[in-house]
């Protein structure tokens, strides 16, 4: 079996917690692509370290991230199955993550702070705004760039073997065989 790597992914996911102003779950689709590469056991070991940098990131109670990162992987790692590795496949699956950690996260946030308001607005974002933002944010970062590189690594081997055909062509040319 090929090795599947993902740290590529995880770089898209950490530059973009850092630099986007947009507050999306910039680990969601990391979690979608990790769950389709790696086995069960690397997936939680990895989403746990995800949560716990997330922790040192968010005003939360620490290891609040990690707790809930772990919990998403162990419920969600399973329906991986239903999911391919295509556009309509990874936009999905990081929606329901994404679905799945607003949940738990609000969750957490009453346990922490009964008094948080939960407002017709504020549901409208969390569970219809952001999730379908963080599928978009999939499509755009993680599976077209990847269609670009096979596409220009395609292209580039294409362009070298038309180059050896036609060196090879001239030198038939030149010695008259």
């Amino acid at each position: 079996m090929k090795k599947q790597i993902v740290w590529p992914y995880f770089l898209i996911s950490l530059i973009s917690t850092f630099f986007f102003p947009i507050p999306l779950l910039f680990f969601a689709p990391f979690y979608a692509t990790l769950y389709l590469r790696k086995s069960f056991l690397s997936s939680i070991w990895i989403s746990a370290g995800c949560g716990m940098l997330l922790d040192t990131l968010s005003t939360t109670p620490f290891g609040t991230q990690a707790l809930i990162a772990t919990t998403i992987t162990f419920f969600l790692y399973k329906y991986r199955i239903y999911f391919i590795e295509k556009a309509l496949g990874l936009f999905t699956y990081t929606l329901i993550i994404s679905l799945a950690t607003t949940l738990l996260t609000r969750l957490s946030l009453l346990i922490v702070d009964p008094s948080f308001p939960f407002t017709f607005k504020g549901f409208i974002t969390d569970f219809i705004a952001l999730p379908l933002g963080d599928g978009a944010f999939s499509l755009v970062f993680f599976y077209y760039p990847l269609i670009l590189y096979s596409f220009l690594k395609n292209l580039y081997f294409r362009f070298l073997f038309l180059k050896k055909e036609s060196r090879k062509k001239k030198e038939e040319t030149i010695h008259g065989t």
